[in-house]
């Protein structure tokens, strides 16, 4: 191979990578997202309002737990029940990123909790799989999953009223345990579910 065939070869694979990246607006939008360069999120969403839209903006911010980004996009016409190329809306990504409270800001901004992904589940079905060997998630689990249930069943939940509701019952099975726990005992599970319930707030 000759110094000019070598030189034209580098030309075109140079080409060919800058093509690369041009072409994948979408992981370029999801870096800029997670460094919280909104602008230049913003920047993207024009120059490719063909190849990415604002609601895989806000599918993105959701995955991110980016309250802020998700409230910007949803002003910009996201639509917050739409569906990505893999069937998730961004209520699906947030309880599937275990984060209880994206799951209940999109709840209040309109989502659909009843609506189904490409693998035919729910947010709920997501939320209910949460690791139960994991301390900081077992109250938020319990708490999300009755959320969802009720928002599903036409209700209008309130998160504290449920972290009540679930504390109260639990010291009632407590009071019918055989081996009854102190009330000392007691205090500090009731404490800890108030303590889970304050950081969803």
């Amino acid at each position: 191979m000759n110094n000019r065939s070598a030189m034209l070869l580098l030309t075109v694979f140079a080409t060919l990578l800058d093509g690369c990246t041009t072409l994948d607006p979408y992981h370029r939008l999801q870096a800029a997202i997670r460094s919280h360069s909104i602008d230049q999120a913003q920047t993207l969403l024009k120059a490719n309002s063909h190849r990415i839209s604002a609601t895989d903006a806000l599918i993105v911010a959701a995955q991110e737990g980016d309250v802020a980004s998700v409230d910007r996009f949803l002003l910009q016409g996201a639509l917050i029940n739409q569906r990505n190329a893999e069937g998730e809306t961004a209520l699906t990504v947030a309880a599937r990123q275990r984060n209880p409270q994206m799951v209940e800001h999109l709840v209040q901004r309109g989502a659909d909790p009843t609506g189904r992904d490409g693998f035919d589940k729910a947010p709920f079905d997501y939320v209910i799989k949460w690791n139960p060997w994991d301390a900081t998630l077992v109250e938020q689990k319990e708490i999300i999953a009755q959320y969802l249930t009720d928002i599903a069943n036409g209700k209008k939940p309130v998160m504290t009223d449920i972290a009540q509701a679930l504390a109260e019952r639990r010291a009632h099975a407590w009071d019918l345990s055989p081996f009854g726990d102190s009330p000392a005992k007691l205090e500090d599970k009731i404490r800890v579910v108030d303590l889970h319930s304050a950081i969803i707030r």
